[in-house]
């Protein structure tokens, strides 16, 4: 795993390899990629129909097929509208949610629940 230098000054919480990420649940769902040994990149940018978009973990399953993952942590508007943007491009790229994209949540008090976290991708990785 790795993690390039995008909006590399909000990574402030770090993971427990010392690499930095900008929520803490992201650094608790790229502990649960780590320790489950799954080959994954963190916040790497793509292009996709000539927008740029870097999707908060991208994942290889054992089949060799790519797994997308966003993280939404945040309820502002902006932020909801941002990412349903982000969701149309997957869209059109062939990225679903179920199929090779998943979406992991912060409830209403900015917590993510870690186990529901690790079964979601359990289950989509096929471990």
């Amino acid at each position: 795993p790795y993690t390039t230098l995008f909006r590399s000054e909000y990574k402030i919480h770090p993971t427990r390899s010392g690499l930095m990420c900008r929520s803490k649940s992201e650094s608790i769902i790229f502990d649960i990629y780590d320790r489950l040994e799954i080959p994954f990149h963190y916040d790497e940018v793509f292009t996709i129909g000539g927008a740029k978009v870097s999707p908060d973990f991208v994942g290889v399953r054992h089949d060799g097929k790519l797994i997308y993952h966003e993280h939404r942590g945040l309820h502002s508007e902006e932020y909801i509208a941002r990412n349903d943007w982000k969701s149309s491009l997957y869209y059109s790229a062939g990225i679903l949610p179920g199929i090779n994209l998943i979406y992991t949540y912060d409830n209403e008090h900015g917590v993510l629940n870690a186990k529901l976290a690790e079964a979601i991708v359990r289950d989509i990785y096929w471990l």
